[in-house]
């Protein structure tokens, strides 16, 4: 059924596309550890910003020219992080 499917004018099967990228740009570039108790949250590489996100969508830390995020002080759960466009979920035991 999908090898038919009209992925470019269905907007439910439209944004199973962009999911399927996202989530290879995610696997590209991880943060690490992941999932991480403490300390700091490492990009692998210095970003110009980034932005760390609740489960409900709300802005929790953020940061400017750095390779890592300093994670302590936020409960477990998941959390999201944006680096230069792109999110990520990792995970705070």
């Amino acid at each position: 059924a999908i090898s038919g499917a009209n992925f470019i004018d269905n907007p439910v099967l439209e944004n199973l596309i962009t999911g399927t990228k996202e989530i290879e740009q995610a696997k590209a570039d991880p943060v690490y550890p992941n999932p991480i108790m403490q300390g700091d949250l490492h990009f692998g590489h210095e970003v110009v910003s980034y932005g760390i996100f609740d489960g409900s969508g709300h802005l929790v830390g953020h940061g400017f020219n750095t390779d890592h995020a300093e994670i302590t002080g936020l409960t477990p759960g998941m959390y999201f992080i944006k680096l230069e466009g792109h999110l990520q979920k990792f995970v705070i035991q």
